[in-house]
């Protein structure tokens, strides 16, 4: 049971000891962080703990402390273990082979020019950051180039070059 009072900015809630159990074995083999600090403030506050040492220890903020216990108090165990966000789904990752198998065969010049490319193959518009960070999360690095020395003689690069690539 869960009693709020009035003029009191202290929620107080009694959480049943087989909840307690739950939330203490819970709140170390969660997998996500969210959940488990969410279960040390229901732990926490079980154990009567003044609500501003709650925060300090679990390092959330007050409202936020409110919010888990009246999620709580709402809807048990379940409504504070659920999460209600969904990650965010690049539009880009559906055409990622497409992408990857035509920059493998022409890697573009430039964060520019792959966003070019990019439109054309995907009809899909996006900045040049975002071009930048998915083609380093598809494994493409920028191409470092470098100016040829002005004493070259290309005749000699060009037979250095059929004598050392061409060997098996």
């Amino acid at each position: 049971m869960a009693l709020i009072i009035p003029g009191d900015h202290m929620i107080h809630a009694i959480i049943p000891p087989e909840d307690v159990e739950k939330i203490n074995t819970q709140r170390f083999l969660c997998d996500d962080p969210i959940i488990s600090r969410r279960l040390h403030v229901l732990f926490l506050k079980s154990l009567n703990v003044p609500h501003h040492l709650i925060c300090e220890y679990v390092d959330i903020t007050p409202p936020a402390l409110i919010k888990v216990i009246r999620n709580y108090i709402r809807g048990g165990l379940e409504e504070v273990m659920r999460l209600n966000w969904k990650p965010r789904h690049a539009v880009l990752d559906d055409h990622r082979e497409i992408i990857e198998k035509h920059f493998r065969e022409y890697p573009p010049e430039s964060v520019a020019a792959a966003r070019v490319e990019i439109e054309k193959l995907t009809g899909i518009k996006r900045g040049n950051t975002q071009i930048r960070n998915f083609l380093l999360k598809i494994g493409m690095k920028s191409r470092k180039v470098a100016g040829i020395p002005s004493k070259a003689d290309p005749e000699e690069q060009e037979e250095f070059k059929k004598k050392v690539w061409n060997q098996p």
